[in-house]
């Protein structure tokens, strides 16, 4: 492959094609303090929120392990476990039923190597080897 360094290098269209100097052409005005609005740095923090506003502390009161007993909900632990499925539901045994082959290192990668004619290209492609 040729050294394609600086060849097609973006700075070096400078010139090239028609396109007029924008710099300076499209400023955008400084709207700073021209319209009134209020400076909202840290206003609207949620700390600042505390106090300011009249709402309960609900820390702790909605707390997820507070609802224990609290409502008629049946402790279903253990009882819809996967593994209870078993034996349960008419399902039948296909394990060695099917006669599918034992494909395990037959198409293993590495087990191609040396049966077919190819070159050996380690390090061909390397990219530092493409730049001299």
């Amino acid at each position: 492959m040729p050294d394609l360094r600086g060849k097609y290098d973006i700075h070096d269209l400078r010139g090239k094609y028609d396109m007029p100097d924008l710099r300076g052409k499209y400023e955008m005005p400084d709207l700073r303090g021209k319209y009134d609005m209020p400076d909202l740095r840290g206003e609207n923090d949620m700390l600042n929120l505390l106090g300011k506003y009249d709402t309960p502390d609900l820390r702790g009161e909605y707390d997820i392990h507070d609802l224990r007993g609290k409502y008629d909900m049946p402790d279903l632990r253990g009882k819809y476990d996967i593994h209870d499925l078993r034996g349960k539901y008419d399902m039948p045994d296909v394990h060695g039923k099917y006669d599918m082959p034992d494909l395990r290192c037959k198409y293993d990668i590495l087990n191609l190597r040396g049966k077919y004619d190819m070159p050996d290209l380690r390090g061909e492609d390397d990219m530092p080897n493409l730049l001299g």
